[in-house]
């Protein structure tokens, strides 16, 4: 476990076109484009591992799904949008509750703010999917990716039962390797236990300093205080 790579960057909230026809260079979700590629600097590095990035749903983007990678360098993600895929069904998350279950597996939740965490049980069902550019991205082409569903089964009584679908370029075509990506996902709670202590614990964001520069350099001293306490 370590800190591979950080991109830090100014919000500007003043002046910008419509969300959906900025380029992606001027979105904040570029973010994620930039982690492909410090993976893909760690593969040269490392070129016998293979290299996953794991994005939340604010990476449920068609540019980091159709962006070029080498080998050795994949990405999963949980789905945000209910995107249109080629299939009888039209949409990935209908397409997915239609398919053949392909078993079950029980998973550790993530803890929830005043309640214990818990082990669910959980339906698994997996498919390759083809996913058309949309209207404002038809240069990129089609995307051919694997999506993953679990949604659990007999939730106790007053919870809301957990279900996510799941995103990768990961080849899935078994239980044993859908269970495999939903543990991968699993993973970034972790990453959210990181934030909470570099805030918390570090209190970057209450750090007296006045210019990037120092802003900087605090933030990437704490981001590997708040590794090390982890």
């Amino acid at each position: 476990m370590g800190l591979l790579a950080q991109h830090n960057w100014v919000r500007e909230d003043k002046g910008l076109s419509p969300h959906k026809k900025r380029a992606i260079a001027d979105k904040e979700s570029c973010k994620w484009l930039k982690s492909i590629e410090a993976l893909a600097a760690a593969r040269e590095a490392a070129p016998e591992t293979t290299w996953v990035s794991v994005g939340d749903r604010e990476a449920d983007g068609f540019e980091w799904f159709a962006m070029a990678r080498p080998v050795g360098v994949e990405w999963l993600v949980r789905a945000s949008w209910n995107r249109v895929v080629e299939s009888e069904h039209r949409h990935w998350w209908e397409t997915l509750q239609a398919s053949r279950e392909a078993g079950t597996v029980e998973l550790k939740g993530p803890r929830r703010p005043g309640k214990p965490p818990r082990t669910c049980p959980l339906s698994v069902r997996h498919q390759r999917l083809t996913i058309p550019a949309p209207r404002t991205r038809k240069p990129l082409g089609e995307v051919h990716l694997w999506g993953i569903l679990a949604t659990e089964i007999s939730p106790p009584d007053g919870e809301t039962p957990i279900e996510g679908l799941l995103l990768t370029s990961v080849p899935t075509s078994c239980l044993d390797e859908a269970i495999e990506r939903l543990h991968g996902y699993s993973c970034r709670w972790r990453i959210e236990v990181w934030h909470r202590v570099l805030k918390t614990g570090g209190r970057i964001e209450s750090r007296p300093l006045e210019t990037i520069e120092r802003l900087s350099g605090a933030l990437t001293l704490y981001s590997i205080v708040a590794w090390r306490i982890l």
